[in-house]
């Protein structure tokens, strides 16, 4: 069984990923670096209306990396990277993607006119889905009929059974996106759903997700912004705390325990180099260290 946060309310820090995403969408522009035109409709509509003066955005991003620095640029990467690996699926027609914890995530949506025919499953908690669909359908964005949603008590309820009854199709061609999720769950959750992917889906298959690092206090300056970053889930995020962690030097033998091999894997500083950099060289920010960004696929 997956276990994970309360399913009384919606995901709070699902909520300021998209601020994040809404944040560098106005403050990018048209520009690579802020894609994500929908999620400012996830907003509250205080912050939706507060958003829009420039001022606001700098003080709650300068307040914020305050507490935890580099996040706001880890989320545009994340962004960037997550959408990079979901419009190469729907480029090459693959049969199904599913979602594991979507959250405010808008990429069915934004990437529509890219899908032939790929079937889009998104997973995640009932409460917070619930105000995603409640959201979109205030903001009057029509939900395609290839996207499918599907709740989880996780505490209770198989991820084989919620995905079945969504129509999931074991041993068809799969890209699983679990993103800003598995460092939320207890090992044995995250060893269980590895397994799930590895026993269910094809050698061909992906799944592309990040995680946290863990690492030991003396190599703590190495990672920008970590130590604060997770100082500020154990004070200010006790219902949403980060209960998992790989050892950045194991992740390999990990993850080839649970069945998958690496296809890609980004640490903090290929993460900046390779989507926050300017066309002159510059960078537009470090991103927090806290975390790497991966694709493996079943080892079938």
């Amino acid at each position: 069984m997956l276990k994970l946060f309360s399913k009384e309310k919606p995901s709070k820090t699902a909520y300021n990923a998209a601020w994040f995403r809404a944040c560098s969408h106005k403050d990018f522009q048209d520009q690579i670096w802020g894609p994500d035109f929908i999620a400012g409709g996830f907003l509250s509509f205080p912050i939706k209306l507060l958003n829009k003066s420039k001022n606001f955005r700098e003080k709650g991003k300068a307040k914020t990396n305050e507490s935890t620095p580099g996040v706001y640029e880890y989320i545009i990467a994340r962004t960037l990277f997550f959408d990079e690996v979901f419009t190469q699926a729907l480029k090459e027609s693959i049969p199904q993607i599913v979602f594991l914890g979507a959250g405010y995530d808008s990429r069915g949506i934004r990437f529509k006119h890219l899908n032939n025919s790929t079937q889009i499953i998104e997973l995640d908690m009932a409460a917070t889905q619930n105000r995603k669909i409640k959201c979109l359908k205030k903001n009057k964005i029509k939900i395609p009929e290839y996207l499918t949603f599907t709740t989880i008590d996780f505490n209770n309820q198989s991820l084989e059974s919620a995905l079945t009854s969504a129509g999931y199709q074991k041993g068809k061609r799969t890209l699983f996106i679990w993103e800003g999720v598995c460092m939320y769950l207890e090992a044995q959750s995250v060893r269980d759903t590895l397994t799930f992917i590895q026993q269910s889906s094809t050698s061909d298959s992906l799944l592309a997700f990040d995680c946290v690092v863990s690492f030991s206090d003396k190599d703590g300056h190495k990672y920008h912004g970590a130590k604060e970053m997770l100082q500020v889930m154990k004070d200010k995020h006790k219902n949403e705390p980060f209960t998992f962690s790989i050892d950045g030097k194991n992740i390999t033998d990990f993850l080839g325990e649970c069945g998958h091999k690496i296809v890609r894997h980004l640490n903090q500083d290929q993460i900046e180099t390779t989507y926050l950099k300017k066309a002159d060289g510059s960078s537009i920010g470090k991103p927090n260290g806290l975390f790497n960004m991966i694709i493996t696929s079943p080892e079938v």
